[in-house]
């Protein structure tokens, strides 16, 4: 006999998050003697799940003649996808009728927030960042995901899992040089919406000072011809020498040429001496320009304005064989003072 097979809502496509219900009601009928509602009859459903058994069963037969009732979890299909559900209604000697429904298994929208937006740290020193990870669809917090991090592929790792959706971690900046950076945080959970945080890192050039300055301008004058230590401190601003930096200076007369050179690296933390001798430099001005730098401090500067001057001799000159107390000398002749 003629039959007819419909869907309650005459769906054939379904969408549903995962570990939600989907329920179907089907009415199987016979259309030969005016729609009558055919019980007893076998109503099954199947699916195709890729690497998995089959998906099989029986709907359940209600009290109304011809009504069948199923109730699927979405997790029934083992994971989010597109499936097809073949719903077969049969009874002896009347027609068998099919009807497929497309069941789209959706992920669970998630939400991930941080208790900063931005991190500025200085090298070297510990930083922390918390973040809470929630699905949003039933308002429950996200107790067993994981939760990951990376910084420009320097660095990756875990966040710690504090319970209750909250994770957190802390490191030490030291893991790279002072720069700008992103910190990306990556939390996933099993057909749930992954998410991601992208959080700026700014890691800070420890602080420094100069002889105890930021910087510093001095105008110095040394008499020609001699020899004069300049010494250099360069620490931290909570007193730590830095060792190993790189010194170097720049000096110039007035107008002219540019000389490198390197400032000595003494054996005290943070001491460092300029040995400058004047003995082959003419009388006249020179700027010298200081640097102390080290990667991951900050860099300072001093400038010395050094005023090479001449001379002064005293002598007594009280000889009885001067003439007008004065001493001629040539060049290349040797002198002497009469007796």
């Amino acid at each position: 006999m003629w039959t007819n097979l419909t869907e309650v809502y005459d769906r054939n496509y379904i969408e549903v998050p995962w570990n939600d219900n989907i329920t179907l009601r089907v009415y199987y009928n016979d259309t030969l003697n005016g729609d009558i509602g055919l019980n007893e009859s076998d109503v099954t459903y199947s699916a195709a799940i890729p690497g998995k058994p089959a998906l099989y069963g029986n709907f359940v037969e209600d009290t109304i003649y011809g009504w069948y009732n199923l109730t699927l979890n979405s997790t029934d299909f083992y994971s989010r996808g597109v499936f097809i559900l073949s719903i077969i209604a049969y009874k002896l000697n009347y027609e068998l009728q099919e009807i497929q429904i497309t069941i789209n298994i959706t992920q669970i929208h998630t939400s991930l927030i941080s208790n900063v937006s931005m991190i500025d740290v200085y090298w070297n020193d510990n930083f922390s960042i918390e973040v809470t990870f929630r699905d949003i669809d039933n308002n429950l917090f996200l107790k067993s995901s994981t939760v990951s991090y990376t910084v420009l592929g320097i660095i990756s790792g875990n966040f710690e899992n504090k319970g209750n959706g909250n994770y957190s971690l802390t490191l030490n900046s030291s893991f790279t040089n002072a720069f700008s950076y992103t910190l990306r945080i990556t939390a996933t959970y099993s057909n749930y919406e992954t998410q991601d945080l992208f959080i700026p890192l700014n890691i800070l050039p420890i602080k420094t000072l100069i002889n105890g300055r930021i910087s510093e301008i001095i105008a110095v004058s040394y008499y020609v011809g001699t020899q004069h230590l300049i010494p250099f401190n360069y620490n931290t601003t909570d007193g730590a020498g830095i060792i190993d930096a790189r010194a170097t200076y720049d000096w110039q007369k007035a107008g002219g040429t540019f000389y490198p050179g390197i400032i000595q690296n003494t054996s005290i933390d943070g001491k460092y001496i300029l040995d400058f001798n004047t003995q082959l430099k003419t009388i006249g001005t020179y700027s010298l320009a200081i640097k102390l730098e080290k990667d991951n401090y900050e860099t300072r500067t001093a400038t010395y304005i050094i005023n090479i001057i001449e001379r002064k001799i005293d002598a007594d000159l009280d000889a009885p064989g001067l003439k007008d107390d004065q001493i001629n000398i040539v060049k290349g002749i040797r002198c002497c003072v009469p007796t």
